[in-house]
């Protein structure tokens, strides 16, 4: 008996057998969970990256600011009826002007020219009156506004950028044309700059599609379609028949469109 005396030596054909019961309710549950944290890793390591941390990932209410912006119009007359307007204009881009159709409190402006700095408005108005020719100022002011959405950080991040692109393309196509009124560059040079602007703000509205639920992302859905079937008109010559009157006439239609996305006027 060795070391223990008090122990039994069970010969082998007696010793019992014990068999285990599989439980398979925990097998079930093992595995779920197993399953679960496997997963979660996964998704933190794919959409972890691209939203910085996974907090920022979680839609929750926040606002985009629009940008202030101030327009400076050098108007040739104000009309009753667009009609009048209309008319009006055909003449104005004969003359070289835009030739642009603004609806105001008033009834419709005919615009020659539209101006980010008051004081070269008030120049060229002056120097038009000075040889004969009718012109008034009418000026414009878009208040910075706030959109409140629910998206993530990035998402809202995201749209806020939009909305500050939309507000710098009108200096983009505003620079062209000082730059082709002081034969700084050629047509053809500036016409492949607009051309170039084209694609990038097509590259931008594919890339809002996706968002189009989105109040902040809809609203700028709705400005690139519409300045992508400006700049298209503007490169087909269809708001004049030269090159110059079209991009005076999309920088006042680019202004007309800003001031409607953060006004709704």
């Amino acid at each position: 008996m060795g070391d223990y005396p008090y122990s039994y030596d069970v010969p082998h054909r007696y010793r019992r057998r014990v068999h285990r019961e599989i439980y398979w309710g925990r097998v079930f549950l093992s595995v779920f969970l197993i399953s679960g944290i496997i997963s979660g890793a996964v998704l933190f390591v794919v959409f972890g990256r691209d939203c910085g941390a996974l907090s920022g990932c979680v839609p929750a209410k926040s606002y985009v600011t629009v940008p202030a912006i101030a327009y400076h119009y050098v108007a040739a007359g104000t009309y009753s009826t667009k009609a009048e307007a209309v008319k009006s204009s055909l003449s104005l881009k004969n003359a070289g002007g835009a030739g642009y159709v603004l609806s105001c409190q008033e009834g419709f402006r005919t615009v020659a020219a539209v101006y980010r700095s008051s004081a070269d408005a008030v120049t060229v108005s002056a120097r038009l009156i000075g040889e004969g020719v009718s012109a008034e100022l009418y000026s414009v002011s878009c208040k910075a506004a706030k959109i409140e959405i629910v998206s993530t950080e990035a998402q809202a991040k995201e749209f806020a950028a939009h909305f500050t692109y939309l507000c710098e393309l009108f200096d983009s196509i505003y620079r062209i044309v000082l730059d082709l009124d002081a034969d700084k560059i050629t047509e053809s040079h500036a016409y492949m700059q607009v051309s170039a602007l084209k694609t990038k703000v097509g590259q931008k509205y594919a890339g809002l599609s996706a968002y189009s639920d989105y109040t902040a992302a809809s609203q700028a859905i709705f400005a690139y379609s519409q300045i992508l079937d400006l700049l298209s008109g503007t490169l087909d010559y269809a708001f004049g028949t030269s090159f110059p009157v079209n991009l005076k006439y999309s920088i006042c239609a680019l202004s007309d469109i800003y001031t409607y996305l953060v006004t709704g006027t």
